[in-house]
């Protein structure tokens, strides 16, 4: 697939800031927004760019917390108990297994550090010992890039960023209607 210089370009720019305006790209490339508009239609058929939803969680005054962790003995032979509750958490908007000395992640959303805490309390005290190690990061920007055109095995990435900001949003009825 070829890439004409004008999408090349485009790319470039979408990669390094993904939630740019149209016009804002167009001028960072140095193009008329209608031409920079027909490039990016021509990504979205091609298939290498897709359109997609993306909630900024720090807009509505949460914090991510990322956690590492391997589980202990007791509890990697059966994980089920700790997928069902981890499922049934509000604050859960991540959980994912790799491989390494903390082979799962969990992504926490959380208000406040208190919160944070009572859900390690309730975790603890619904499954016991759980964890054979642990760390924990506070995530305060997520950028996730749309490099489909790199991969030739055709996988699907998807465009997020997310990122702290002193200013809170609350969602009104338009926005749960859209949501829903």
């Amino acid at each position: 697939m070829k890439l004409s210089p004008l999408e090349q370009k485009l790319l470039g720019a979408i990669s390094l800031q993904g939630d740019a305006s149209l016009s804002e790209l167009a001028k960072q490339i140095n193009t008329k927004t209608h031409k920079c508009r027909y490039a990016f239609n021509a990504l979205f058929e091609k298939g290498i760019l897709t359109r997609r939803v993306i909630i900024n969680s720090f807009l509505l005054g949460y914090s991510i917390h990322a956690f590492w962790f391997s589980l202990n003995t007791e509890h990697r032979k059966n994980p089920t108990a700790l997928h069902t509750l981890l499922k049934e958490s509000k604050q859960v908007g991540y959980f994912g297994e790799y491989m390494g000395d903390h082979p799962y992640r969990l992504d926490l959303y959380t208000r406040n550090i208190q919160e944070l805490r009572e859900f390690f309390i309730d975790l603890s005290e619904r499954l016991g010992n759980l964890f054979g190690g642990k760390e924990l990061s506070d995530i305060y920007s997520i950028t996730d890039f749309p490099l489909k055109y790199l991969h030739s095995n055709g996988s699907e990435i998807h465009c997020s960023r997310v990122e702290y900001n002193a200013t809170v949003v609350e969602i009104d009825d338009l926005d749960h209607r859209i949501l829903s």
